[in-house]
């Protein structure tokens, strides 16, 4: 009618009522479009594995389909497509930061044993029996954030000490004591050589392990750092008893190489001689055996000592 009035050049007539009626069918049918989204978006997500959801772009989503289902809210009379429409979205919204809790990786089948605890239902999320998110949306877990927001920590804190348990292994793996051989006039004497690296890998050590035991996740793993500590203070024991060595059969084969020394205090040289054999032995065993962590046994501080 609009167009055969711009033809004829008349003006066109007012219409006010069939605008209010055009502009409200065109709210509803925007309406009905966001609500068409949303059973759309909503399928798809519920169906999607849990690690596979992307908790930022649903959380975008949501916050776009709100604005439009508000716009519709502030133009309608109150409508009960609306009302429903804005419900499931603020469910949608409160369950992501759940979502996001559930999606951390550090989770393992203790952790979810109590998640599924909190949620009254056995639940799993592994590589071979993958969790959907509508499993989740299923379980009203809005109202259980808080608790399952602290098994996620907890699950991160303990997988760091986990963490740290397994750099040390790494660490020591390698660390090895170094014999160098000093050529004397008479003969070749094999010595320790500097023990600085090993004394920095202990000293980081012992603070990883004691701030391990300090936490208040070191439940889990607290055997195995206090294994830990055991080794450490076995290694700390072998480097004192071999620093001790070191400094008194240097000085004390220095005394007994003067010959007139030697006649005069022929018993002590005698038994210094024992103890020198022994210690050379010793060194030779670390030589063919260099890894700090596996030398540093009981037996051998003693026989040290």
């Amino acid at each position: 009618y609009d167009s055969y009035e711009d033809i004829l050049a008349c003006g066109r007539t007012p219409s006010t009522e069939l605008d209010e009626v055009q502009a409200e069918v065109g709210h509803r049918l925007k309406l009905w479009e966001t609500a068409h989204q949303w059973l759309g978006e909503c399928y798809k997500w519920m169906r999607t594995p849990l690690q596979e959801v992307n908790a930022a772009g649903v959380l975008k989503r949501v916050a776009e389909l709100r604005s439009e289902a508000h716009v519709a809210q502030e133009a309608l009379e109150p409508n009960p497509v609306v009302e429903e429409l804005q419900l499931h979205l603020t469910l949608m919204q409160d369950i992501m930061p759940v979502v996001v809790a559930l999606q951390n990786k550090d989770l393992k089948a203790r952790h979810w044993q109590s998640v599924s605890e909190i949620f009254q239902s056995q639940l799993e999320n592994t590589p071979s029996q993958s969790l959907l998110m509508g499993s989740i949306a299923e379980l009203d877990v809005g109202r259980f954030y808080g608790d399952i927001q602290a098994i996620s920590i907890r699950a991160t804190q303990e997988n760091f000490i986990e963490c740290a348990l397994a750099d040390l292994e790494k660490q020591w793996e390698t660390m090895e004591f170094t014999i160098v051989i000093v050529e004397t006039e008479k003969r070749e004497v094999p010595t320790l050589g500097p023990t600085d690296a090993i004394e920095a890998q202990l000293e980081d050590s012992l603070v990883a392990v004691s701030m391990a035991l300090s936490s208040r996740y070191a439940q889990v793993h607290f055997q195995a750092a206090s294994d830990w500590q055991h080794r450490l203070k076995a290694v700390r024991n072998l480097l004192d008893e071999l620093e001790v060595m070191q400094k008194q059969g240097s000085y004390l084969g220095q005394v007994f190489a003067v010959t007139d020394i030697q006649k005069q205090l022929l018993s002590e040289a005698n038994r210094f001689a024992i103890v020198d054999n022994t210690w050379k032995t010793l060194l030779t065993d670390l030589q063919s055996s260099p890894n700090v962590l596996r030398a540093a046994t009981p037996a051998l501080v003693e026989r040290l000592r």
